[in-house]
């Protein structure tokens, strides 16, 4: 999908979606372009390399997936590689690739921005003040690009509050899944920030001709933007941290009382052993078969033995009651 905005020198705005439209104001007239291009195929890349004169090298990179930050100077142009935060990839942060050129801003990309789409339909009804710029434009994608990684680490401070309310009350399943999802995230983000801030200081850099002093100042504060959502990565590594040693703390209090119960379980089951044990000796030895026992003549040997055992049972009860066994 491709669409194109043109700004004249009144401010006054056209749009055109095919490259025809957009080859004829290109060269028919002095206006700012800013072209959008979604998806990409590469006859359309190879179109766009012939009709404004990009190196190939830079068109086969908007095609190439890579993870750093760059910055390609030419005699007419400036490229741009820069990164921000999708969605539906999470731990993937796709590619923003961006040409500069005195009239034009070009930005082509493989998934959809929302924020781009925001400002897109900001220009398109005219809600913005002053005269529109290239330099200005690109403050204005680079602000949307900045908004998705500060979106994704507000997600992040959300699912850590989350996870720490369930860990807290002792609600651990897929818990250590989720932590680890998460700081597999601000890795990748921390990572990712610290790339792109480097890449804007070297738009800041006095030798590139392509932004005004006050451009600068709005590219320092994206810097700036970025540095601090750069801490907040930081803040919340450190809260993800502090949340993994709560939860084996919480796990370990958990498998402690297991264990502390079953030992209880272990205690009674061995009293109760040690109860009937005298017991079973006696039964065993009155009950083997031989011809002479003594006492199997006795009147009273049968009650005698029954006594004896309940005695047993009793005392040894009364016993292990005492001692704190039964407690």
């Amino acid at each position: 999908m491709i669409r194109t905005i043109s700004i004249g020198e009144s401010s006054e705005i056209s749009v055109t979606e095919s490259w025809e439209g957009i080859e004829e104001t290109y060269r028919g007239n002095k206006k700012i372009l800013w072209i959008d291009i979604l998806e990409p195929n590469k006859e359309e890349l190879n179109v766009l390399g012939k009709v404004f004169g990009y190196d190939e090298l830079n068109l086969e990179d908007c095609g190439e997936y890579s993870k750093n930050p760059k910055i390609n100077e030419h005699e007419d142009y400036l490229f741009l590689v820069t990164h921000f935060w999708n969605e539906s990839e999470d731990l993937l942060f796709p590619k923003l690739n961006i040409f500069i050129s005195n009239r034009t801003l070009i930005t082509v990309h493989y998934y959809p921005i929302a924020e781009l789409n925001k400002y897109w339909d900001t220009l398109l009804h005219r809600q913005f003040e002053g005269p529109i710029t290239v330099d200005f434009l690109l403050y204005n994608v680079l602000d949307g690009v900045v908004d998705t990684f500060h979106t994704i680490i507000e997600k992040i401070e959300d699912q850590i509050e989350d996870i720490e309310e369930k860990v807290i009350l002792n609600d651990l399943e897929g818990a250590l899944v989720n932590i680890t999802q998460i700081r597999r995230k601000l890795i990748y983000s921390r990572r990712q920030l610290s790339s792109e801030i480097k890449m804007i200081e070297k738009l800041l850099h006095p030798d590139i001709e392509y932004f005004t002093d006050k451009s600068r100042i709005y590219l320092k504060d994206i810097m700036e933007r970025l540095d601090r959502v750069l801490h907040y990565a930081d803040v919340n590594r450190e809260l993800v941290s502090s949340l993994f040693d709560t939860y084996l703390s919480v796990l370990s209090n958990r498998t402690n009382t297991i264990t502390t119960k079953q030992n209880v379980i272990m205690q009674r089951l061995t009293i109760i052993t040690a109860i009937f044990l005298p017991l079973t000796l006696l039964a065993g030895i009155y009950g083997m078969n031989f011809i002479y026992i003594p006492e199997l003549s006795w009147h009273y040997g049968y009650f005698t033995v029954l006594l004896i055992m309940l005695s047993l049972g009793i005392g040894l009860y009364l016993y292990f009651k005492k001692v704190g066994w039964l407690d």
